[in-house]
């Protein structure tokens, strides 16, 4: 998990530093060492490199999960991405990465690709969750009030659950992400 924590530390430093040069310094990141721990944009090239390499893949795959989770409101981050940046530095790191002279697109960027799906795909997922686990809340909510209502004469007031809300503008974020990284 100490990637989260990295990622973290990049995001509350974006406005400053952290989306053009990507370092985070913390000695609480590791148990095994108080020294202190860069991470760059150079990092995250070399694990973009070794897609084949499972501990670069799991690192990126976590990163990208943390980014894009600070983009949404479902999940407050202490530190929030705003979707714009999120596309900017996505497209920026696609072009730094090794590219080969086939017309075709880089194994890195292939794999980078096939990343950022399967993690858009995963999160869309735990929004759907989300919705439908707020719709059968919502569904028992209204069978007891029914209920209720039958019993006492009186019905209560219950509103939509909020998470519920925020997973529907969620998606409309992720959409409007895709729309964004599929333009060139």
């Amino acid at each position: 998990m100490h990637v989260v924590h990295k990622t973290r530390g990049f995001l509350s430093s974006w406005e400053k530093s952290g989306e053009a040069e990507w370092y985070v310094i913390s000695s609480s990141l590791s148990s095994l060492s108080n020294t202190p721990f860069f991470l760059s944009r150079k990092y995250l090239t070399q694990l973009h490199s070794t897609p084949t390499d499972s501990n670069a893949a799991d690192a990126l795959v976590t990163t990208y999960h943390t980014l894009l989770s600070a983009t949404l409101s479902l999940w407050p981050s202490e530190h929030p991405l705003s979707p714009p940046a999120f596309t900017a530095f996505v497209k920026s790191m696609l072009l730094s990465l090794p590219s080969s002279s086939q017309v075709a697109s880089s194994p890195a960027a292939t794999a980078f690709g096939e990343l950022l799906i399967d993690t858009m795909w995963s999160i869309d997922s735990q929004l759907d969750d989300v919705i439908a686990d707020s719709k059968a809340t919502i569904t028992t909510q209204s069978e007891k009030e029914k209920e209720n209502e039958q019993a006492n004469g009186q019905s209560e007031e219950s509103g939509v659950p909020l998470s519920r809300e925020a997973a529907m503008k969620d998606k409309g974020t992720l959409l409007e992400l895709v729309k964004h990284l599929l333009v060139r």
